[in-house]
């Protein structure tokens, strides 16, 4: 709970702005009960005795008072919604960049949609318990200011007004249990909802050939009558709270008034005292409540926080200390890498020397592509050594590996966003003319500049070249090409591949492909099936 803490309050803003807000609940508490005094004055003094002098002056006096009571809860309003939600955004961000620096392995038997349902959930109901926590100080000096006001007025109707706690307490109850279930059962629901009814969406033409509409409408349709029987279950019990908070604050300031005149001698029914009373005792009681209901979100939100807990024992990727700057050679020697405790893959020993153009061919799932991950840092559990720059791969920075070599991936997915930003991802755009003529994407950046992409939009062979230009936009001294072209014909393919290296004359290519086409270019190979 202290780490996340720190982390919602990692900026000094958030906790000098913490640290006022309860002067500023403290400083209501002192002008409410000023207020309420002035108003009794002016009710007693004034209205009551039909005595108008400075009577605009006291009225305006107390309305300013009570207008300045309103401004400083409307202060301590946005305070409290401040706190919440940059602390939430401070969560999402944290889990968000710890999240995809975790090591590869942890997303093997998740789904990306469950994880990410699962991150959200937590953090908004995390910084939901925050932002609870927050008020409670608020409301807790609120409830204590407003029993001065009722104790000041007569110590009988306070003692009496404490007697109807456990009445309001009894008939809320069972309530705020049941409130707070549905909302956590709601969330639940939805958050398995958002996973469900997007599955048959990403796989629709699945859907379609199988003629399988009625299964995934069925499935969507049993959890969404679900959150209907929830909704009808949480609107009820709104309504049977607004109804219980209406007749209390109708029924139990008549019945202290009562009780208070039957064993308090000094007690008088002036005009203001009642005022003051029929006021003030519906929100004392209906602050009880709300710290009650606090104390009833903390037990129900501790699993988000439990949630984001989860996230911190993700296994982070292995990340050495030697940061490298360039590249000379690259050496494999005896590498194995074992799958489910059953398949062992053996990587053939070979030398990669800076400037080469190196093709690996073999047949499929001999571990091409493996030992690529492994260069980059993305698998992490082998055996045998990997020595860069006569560095074992083990003690190298992952970031700055990453820096050296470029990899082109077997399969690309577009993100929801422009062309160019698919490319760049961020990066400075110094490269990106180059990059994109390379990877023969000039006509795709004429005609779809302003169009925002995605998967649907984008053909095989488009995101096999927009993976290319990524890689190229980078700059990397060593650009690794894993069947990148297997989805372009042979003569694009061609094309491609001559003006890498007609462009780049120094730089060093690792190229894992099928085809014939290019072996023209290649002054070194590698061959798997050995």
């Amino acid at each position: 709970m202290l780490k996340i803490l720190k982390i919602i309050l990692k900026e000094p803003s958030s906790k000098i702005i913490l640290a006022l807000y309860p002067l500023i609940a403290l400083l209501s508490g002192i002008l409410l009960v000023y207020s309420n005094d002035m108003l009794r004055n002016v009710f007693n003094n004034h209205i009551m005795l039909l005595e108008f002098n400075n009577f605009l002056y006291s009225t305006l006096f107390v309305v300013g008072l009570f207008v300045s009571l309103f401004l400083l809860r409307v202060v301590n309003s946005y305070i409290k919604e401040k706190l919440h939600h940059t602390g939430a955004n401070n969560l999402i961000e944290h889990y968000t960049n710890k999240l995809l620096k975790a090591d590869y392995s942890y997303y093997h038997k998740k789904e990306a949609p469950a994880i990410w349902d699962k991150l959200e959930r937590s953090t908004i109901g995390t910084g939901n318990f925050f932002g609870s926590l927050i008020s409670s100080i608020s409301t807790m000096i609120s409830f204590v200011f407003y029993a001065i006001v009722i104790f000041r007025i007569n110590l009988f109707a306070g003692l009496i007004t404490m007697i109807a706690i456990p009445i309001y307490f009894f008939l809320t109850v069972g309530f705020n249990k049941n409130f707070m279930s549905l909302q956590m059962e709601l969330a639940n629901s939805m958050g398995q909802l958002a996973v469900v009814g997007q599955e048959p969406l990403e796989n629709v033409v699945n859907v379609k050939t199988k003629n399988a509409y009625g299964f995934f409408v069925n499935r969507i349709m049993k959890i969404q009558r679900k959150i209907s029987k929830l909704f009808r279950k949480f609107n009820v019990l709104s309504e049977y709270h607004n109804g219980i908070t209406g007749l209390v604050s109708v029924v139990v300031p008549i019945l202290v008034l009562f009780a208070t005149l039957q064993v308090s001698d000094t007690f008088t029914t002036d005009m203001g005292t009642v005022l003051i009373l029929y006021i003030n005792i519906p929100l004392f009681l209906s602050g009880f409540t709300s710290i009650y209901k606090k104390y009833i979100m903390y037990k129900t939100h501790r699993h988000f926080i439990n949630g984001l807990l989860e996230f911190d024992d993700m296994p982070i990727e292995h990340s050495g200390e030697i940061e490298i700057n360039d590249f000379e050679n690259l050496e494999v020697k005896g590498v194995k890498v074992r799958f489910d405790d059953t398949r062992i893959i053996s990587i053939p020993d070979f030398v990669v020397k800076k400037g080469e153009r190196v093709m690996i061919f073999g047949e499929s799932g001999i571990g091409k592509s493996t030992i690529f991950n492994i260069i980059v840092g993305i698998h992490t559990e082998y055996e045998g050594d990997i020595i860069i720059n006569g560095i074992n791969l083990r003690n190298i920075s992952t970031y700055s590996l990453r820096n050296v070599f470029g990899i082109v991936l077997q399969s690309v997915n577009i993100f929801s966003m422009s062309l160019e930003d698919n490319i760049l991802l961020g990066i400075p755009n110094d490269n990106l003319n180059e990059s994109v003529s390379l990877a023969n994407l000039k006509e795709q950046m004429d005609f779809k500049v302003d169009q925002e992409l995605n998967n649907k939009v984008v053909s095989g062979g488009e995101k096999s070249r927009v993976g290319l230009a990524q890689t190229l936009a980078r700059n990397t001294q060593v650009l690794m090409i894993d069947e990148t072209f297997s989805s372009i014909d042979e003569g694009m393919e061609e094309r491609i591949v001559k003006g890498l290296f007609e462009m780049h004359p120094h730089k060093t290519f690792i190229c894992i492909s099928h085809r014939s086409s290019s072996q023209t270019y290649f002054d070194k190979f590698v061959d798997f099936n050995l």
